[in-house]
Formats: C-alpha cells, structure tokens, sequence
C-alpha cells in the first residue's frame, strides 16, 4: 500500500539500559508467605501486578503444595508454594514480604518459623504487606503493638484477647494503611490502590524503579481477544503501574480508536503489536497503517512481540523486538508494563496527585483529639475538602493517643484553599478565611469536650467499649451545636475507653438511665470492637466475650424501648451490623463500611451498598459508614430538621 512508504525502515532489538557502574542493581525477588485456604484473589492480584513489573516470587509454606489449583480453570495463576518455611534463611534478595489473607494467615500461625520470618523482614525495617486476615500473623507475631493498622473486621472477634489488651495496636478503617514498613489493607476490593502502594514501598527498599510518568500502551492483538482472566489482567494490571492500556483486538476497534475524540485519552506513548492470527491481513490493512504512522508522528516506539515483530518486518514498518519466554499473556503483559516503566524513567516530573484542599488543619504536638475530629465533621459538613499538616507526613497522635493521618509536611498552600485552622492543646483556632464562619467552626469544635449536661435530656450517646472516639467526639459537638442536653451512657457509670484513646465518662448505665424528652436524638457511635459471634474463624473465642454479649444486649434493648417510645436512633460504623442483628431490624439496611459484609452474614437486617454513605434507613433511623462519611449524614440530617443547620 501507498501508505508504507512512511514506515520505511527496520529496528532491531532493542535490550532494557544497563546499570550504571555506581548504582547496584534493583532487588527483583518478593516473598510470599502461603498456608491452605488462602484467599485467591488476595494471592492473585498481588501476584499479577509483581509479575507484571517485573518481580520473581518464591512462595513460602508449612509444605511443597499446589495451592488454588481452580484457577487454572479459568486461566489464573495457581500458587506453588516452592519453599519450605524453614527454607527462607536469607531475607536481603527480597524487596520485600507479602502475606495474602482468607484462612492462610491462622494456618502459618501455628508454625512459629512463619512469625520469625516476618520478625526478620520487621527488624530490617523491610516492606511487610498483609491483607484481610493476613494482620492475623503480625499480631501473633507482636508486631503490631504501637503500629497502626487495618484488617477485616472480622479480626477483632477472631482475636479478642489481643483487642482487649490492645496488643493489636490501633485499628482505623481505611482502605489501606501504611505505618513505617506496614502496610494493611481489609479487602482485595482495595486491591489496586494497596498494589500501588506496595510497588512504592519496594522502590524505596531498593526494589524496581517505577516510571515517573504515566503511559499509555495501545495494544493490538489482531483477531485473538483477551478472555477471562487474562482480559482482566491485559486491563487492570498495567493501570496499577501507571500504564493505560488501549486493547484492539480487531479492525474495526482500531478504526473506532483512530475515530475517538476523547480529550480524557491521553496520546500512546507506545503501540505493541502481539501475535494472532488475524495479523497478516490487519498489518496491511489501511486503519493499522494509519494507527503506525500516528505513533511514529509521535515519536513513540512500536514493539513487535515475538512472531509479530517478523510480521511487521515483512510489512516494511519501522519496530522494535521483545520476545515473550511464552506465549501467554502474563509474558505479554509483563513485556508492556516492564517496557512502558522504562520508557517513563525519563520526561516528567515524578507523578503525583496536585492538592485540591479548601480548608487546612494544622496539628501540633498534643493537639485535642475531639476538637479535631469535631472541626474535621464540621468542614466536612460545609463541604470543604481537608488537608491535614503536621511537622512530617505520616501518624501523628494527639494528646490522647488518636492516630491522625497527616498529609503535608507544614502548612499547604493550593490554589484553592479558603480556610486554615491551627489545632492545638487547646483547641482550633482561625488562621486564615472567614472570619464568621471560622468562629462557628471553632465554636463547633469546642463542642466535642462538653460533659454530660444536666436533664431534662433531649440526646444521648450509648456507648460500649472500643466505641469510635473521632465519631463520639464529632457527634457530642453535633448534638451540643444544635441546642441538645445530651447524657453520655454505657454499661456502668465512670470512665469508659474508646478504641484508639479518648475517654468518656459515662453519667449512666443503661440500667438506671433518665427518661429523654419528646423527639430526642441517640447517637451510636460504632466502634470496631470484639462481637459475641456463632462462629469465630479458626478461633475459640475467650470466656469474657459471654458477659460482653450481656452487656451489648442491655444496650440495644435500652436503644429500642427508646426508639419505640418516639426517639431518633443516629447509628454509625459497625453499630449498624450489631442493629442488624435485631429481628425488629429485619429487612433494614444498614450503611456501613463496604468491607464490612462478613459483620452482616446471617442476620436480619443487611448492609447498604457501599456507595450509600450515609442513608435513612427506617423512620427516625439514619445510619452511616463511619466517620469519614459524617459530612453526608449530617447534611441528610440537616435536610430533615433533625440537627440545625451549619451556619
């Protein structure tokens, strides 16, 4: 054709860039602790994504196994476990140690071998990644207490001793969490953002450099599509690693991406051209032509992948060599993604995420926990977006112990941003923005340190033990804001602590609590805290659990007599799975951390969709997934007349 005149001209294999002399070479191997009844997809997407980059795992267990062998049904990888615990002597190969949930993490536990090791990865200060269960092994192996950390839920019923002693360290709900070489995660839903993290975490420990500019890979398969599996992987995997993948399996889908107007797609950085067996004809054919001459106009490379590079060759278009050890498409995929991190070594600026925050937050040393949590459900009200500044990046507790995640290193500066608050021992002050408003914000805030007012009371917050302490505090402001005397109650009368530090005291048990007014507010504030279950996984739950199962009974029966005689019920966080166990909440649905479900198996009522943050779940019942979903609920409340408006 006419148009191959353009395309004049053949590269051969091109090899990845040396080292330089002074930089030693990245470390490309990752342990992978592994035991029966692993979680497949906590195995396999980390898998994926290390193989995709360019990692070598050795699997680590109790025994030589093929585990997950139903994957290979449908394409996906199976796990063999190639070494045995004792094996694993030397830990310097390893950029750094993952260790996948499901029911592995409790079997690892009973061979001590498996805790030394991750002793061994914790001492040399080395990435140790654990999803769902996988924090299971780190507590028994005493490396959590101190650390912040995540997990499913159903962690705190599996080891409620280590709860109780708060030798688990401090639990927060977030979607991944890292303090110093760990990083958590509760659910392989956050499998994505949990693999970027980790791919960052091995980069610093000397692992493979990652590309400090995003790519975007146009792939051509020429007549043999991606299925299952492998389809998941040629689109989801690369995008991990910064990589957009265009996939055009056919003519017609390089006519439509020629055609394609879109200002969100970025321009290719790369066309790789697979082996299928459409690809004689595609090669000629006039849309292919246009596609190649495109990519050369932009200077970007076009790689033919073992048998298709000879194809391309015989076409008369200009391309480079790689050659897949098989052909497969975790070869191909590792071929894309390893070469679009190459390409992205060089260019840019190192990627990141330009601040958009409208109001700051400050903190200094032992700042007031409840004033900031109360200040942080206020801006969120308002519909500001935080930002949190500290001395450095990373946790930081205040003067009871909370652990707050700080974003900036000193103040922030973006374009956008209205307002900055100094949070302090004693509490927030207006630093810049309106000055009304900011007296109402700091008005506000002062409301999370009132103690119990006297009655007749129109609001109460029950509390139980481990109860949320940012949404305990931001709820008491709440109620103090909008006019409310408000009693704190809970299983019996004094100091009462909450998950991660702040104490309440507590004006009443349930037992003898005063009679509310007409229209009252109760407030339960959540709390991830151990649960009287049927059946703990892998675990025999601890006697003193029974006499908590009391407790928690005497509590949800005093929160419903309440309700029936006219109260409004305000329930957050995992209060809403123990209110789902009520047969009078059969039906109801409860919003709720959307990787709380295991909390809901079995009962009456049932979890919302994850994308309900906060919802009325019933009449004069409002429920929401916790405390970063507060700005939700208090503008529904605010909607309803239940709570007076954020002036």
């Amino acid at each position: 054709m006419v148009m191959l005149a353009i395309l004049l001209g053949i590269v051969v294999s091109m090899a990845a860039p040396a080292h330089a002399a002074d930089t030693p070479a990245p470390k490309t191997r990752l342990l992978m602790l592994i035991a029966e009844g692993v979680n497949g997809n906590e195995f396999m997407v980390p898998y994926e994504v290390g193989r995709a980059v360019g990692y070598e795992f050795d699997l680590a267990g109790p025994a030589k196994v093929t585990l997950l062998e139903k994957n290979l049904q449908r394409g996906a990888p199976a796990a063999v476990v190639n070494l045995l615990l004792d094996d694993v002597k030397d830990i310097s190969p390893y950029a750094g140690l993952i260790i996948p949930g499901g029911g592995s993490p409790a079997n690892l536990a009973q061979h001590p071998r498996s805790m030394e090791i991750c002793r061994m990865f914790a001492k040399a200060d080395a990435p140790i990644l654990a999803m769902c269960h996988g924090p299971r092994l780190l507590i028994a192996a005493g490396l959590m207490k101190g650390r912040v950390f995540t997990c499913l839920p159903r962690v705190a019923d599996e080891m409620a001793d280590a709860w109780l002693s708060r030798e688990c360290g401090q639990f927060v709900d977030r979607p991944t969490v890292i303090d110093g070489p760990f990083l958590t995660s509760p659910h392989y839903a956050y499998g994505n953002r949990y693999c970027r993290a980790m791919l960052e975490m091995f980069e610093r420990n000397d692992g493979i450099k990652l590309a400090k500019r995003p790519a975007h890979a146009v792939v051509v398969t020429a007549g043999t599509p991606f299925q299952g599996h492998a389809k998941w992987a040629m689109n989801d995997v690369p995008g991990i690693a910064w990589t957009r993948v265009s996939l055009l399996d056919n003519t017609t889908a390089i006519k439509a991406f020629l055609e394609s107007n879109d200002p969100a797609t970025p321009a290719p950085t790369a066309l790789f051209v697979l082996p299928g067996k459409d690809l004689d004809a595609t090669v000629k054919e006039e849309a292919f032509v246009a596609l190649a001459a495109r990519v050369q106009t932009l200077k970007a490379p076009i790689i033919g992948a073992s048998a298709a590079f000879e194809k391309l060759k015989g076409a008369g278009v200009t391309c480079v060599q790689e050659t897949a050890a098989k052909e497969a498409y975790a070869d191909y995929l590792r071929i894309i993604v390893k070469r679009s991190q190459q390409m992205g070594q060089e260019g840019l600026a190192p990627l990141g995420v330009a601040s958009t925050a409208t109001a700051a937050i400050v903190l200094s040393e032992g700042f007031s926990d409840g004033q900031y949590a109360a200040l942080r459900a206020f801006l969120a009200w308002r519909e500001q977006s935080i930002a949190v500044a500290g001395a450095k990046p990373g946790w930081m507790r205040g003067k009871e112990g909370c652990p707050v995640w700080v974003d900036h290193a000193g103040e922030p500066t973006p374009d956008k941003l209205q307002y900055s608050f100094a949070m302090t021992p004693g509490g927030a002050e207006l630093k810049k923005g309106d000055a009304k408003v900011g007296a109402a914000a700091v008005a506000f805030a002062k409301g999370a340190t009132a103690v119990s007012d006297d009655g007749p009371h129109t609001a109460a917050i029950a509390l139980r033990e481990g109860f949320d302490d940012h949404s305990f505090a931001a709820m008491r402001a709440t109620l103090a804001w909008s006019g409310r005397k408000t009693v704190v109650l809970g299983p019996e009368k004094g100091d009462l602590r909450g998950l991660n530090g702040i104490t309440a005291t507590v004006a009443h048990a349930y037992a003898d609590a005063p009679a509310l007014g007409a229209g009252s507010i109760i407030v339960l504030p959540g709390g991830l805290y151990p649960d009287k279950v049927a059946q703990a996984q892998q675990a025999e739950q601890p006697k003193w659990l029974d006499q908590q199962a009391q407790r928690d009974a005497g509590r949800m029966k005093w929160v419903m007599d309440a309700y029936a005689k006219g109260a409004t019920l305000v329930v957050l966080g995992y209060d809403g799975s123990r209110m789902a166990g009520l047969d009078a909440c059969k039906g109801l649905s409860f919003a709720c951390p959307g990787h709380a479900g295991s909390k809901f198996a079995n009962k009456p009522g049932k979890m919302a969709s994850e994308k309900e943050l906060a919802i009325k779940t019933h009449e004069r019942m409002y429920s929401a997934q916790g405390f970063d979903a507060l700005g939700d609920l208090l503008r529904l409340l605010e909607k309803d007349a239940v709570i007076g408006p954020a002036k």
